[in-house]
């Protein structure tokens, strides 16, 4: 698997003008592979900053900073809003240290910004998976969000410390358009619904 993200990070960087590489831990399992990516992507362009986020990292987001010189920084919850800011921060080639919810490394020591406030879910526009290579996604299990945040608070789950304790909602016009597009542009195979609250208080 490595090898082949490997020759797609070679094609992509080698013949675009890439500033930024986000990488996502979706689970803890993740982390190792994705430490692994970051290192492969500061072997081909060390100009390039390397930001991680995901569940694991937003709660160890320091000791991922102590433990990884290939990661620039991390993106702690929600990382939409916080990448959009960070992105444009790097593109402006200003610091970081106004960036909600991001903690970097600064001359050698580990800043800590304040957290995000959560965002509304029904803002963020659909993913074009026309931009990553078909075999990623045709005749493949694809996930969808419906709604993000827990009302319980179960001492084994991550789920309301990440998300927030407050269930937070797709509109259900926009989850069938995407669900829609999903099967009929892109040619998924199956498609996973990834809610704690999915059938729970809802007109899904």
């Amino acid at each position: 698997v490595l090898s082949e993200i490997e020759n797609i990070l070679q094609h992509e960087i080698k013949n675009n003008d890439i500033s930024v590489v986000g990488i996502s831990v979706t689970y803890t399992p993740q982390y190792t592979i994705c430490e692994e990516i970051a290192a492969i992507i500061k072997r081909i362009d060390p100009r390039i900053v390397v930001i991680i986020g995901g569940q694991h990292v937003s709660f160890l987001d320091k000791n991922v900073l102590l433990w990884s010189k290939c990661i620039d920084a991390v993106s702690r919850g929600e990382g939409e809003w916080n990448m959009l800011d960070f992105v444009h921060s790097v593109l402006a080639k200003k610091d970081f240290s106004g960036i909600s919810g991001i903690t970097f490394r600064n001359n050698g020591a580990i800043v800590r910004n304040p957290d995000r406030a959560f965002g509304d879910i029904a803002e963020i526009p659909r993913m074009n998976f026309g931009l990553i290579p078909k075999s990623f996604y045709h005749n493949r299990l694809m996930n969808i969000a419906a709604c993000r945040g827990c009302m319980y608070a179960c001492k084994f789950c991550a789920e309301q410390i990440f998300w927030g304790n407050k269930v937070r909602r797709v509109p259900v016009k926009k989850l069938l358009v995407e669900a829609k597009e999903l099967f009929d542009k892109y040619k998924i195979g199956y498609l996973s619904f990834e809610d704690s609250m999915l059938p729970i208080e809802s007109d899904y």
